[in-house]
């Protein structure tokens, strides 16, 4: 039983390794506007930090994300950040966002 187990366990990473790497050659294709919010992404910045950066609200990017990784087939924010990082590599770019008081 646990041999069983463990090749389900190594089948479904493989099945998830193969999603990400479709999604990664998908994202590459995006247009500038969603490969920008990816590569926000990558760089670990919140919906807030997102917003105020390229000036939309957070739940509108909120939306857009969520519409990004349907679009991607991804389940989660993680699965996100982790194709966003493999399609469009972090470079950071000085801005450093700070939470409003």
């Amino acid at each position: 039983m646990a041999d069983y187990a463990a090749a389900a366990d190594v089948s479904d990473e493989e099945g998830r390794i193969a999603r990400w790497q479709g999604a990664v050659t998908r994202a590459r294709l995006l247009p500038d506007e969603e490969n920008e919010l990816l590569r926000l992404v990558a760089l670990g910045y919140t919906n807030a930090c997102i917003a105020r950066k390229i000036f939309l609200s957070e739940r509108t990017v909120g939306s857009r994300l969520r519409r990004l990784a349907r679009e991607l087939g991804l389940e989660s924010r993680d699965e996100l950040v982790i194709v966003a990082a493999c399609s469009h590599p972090p470079v950071r770019d000085g801005h450093v966002c700070r939470q409003p008081m």
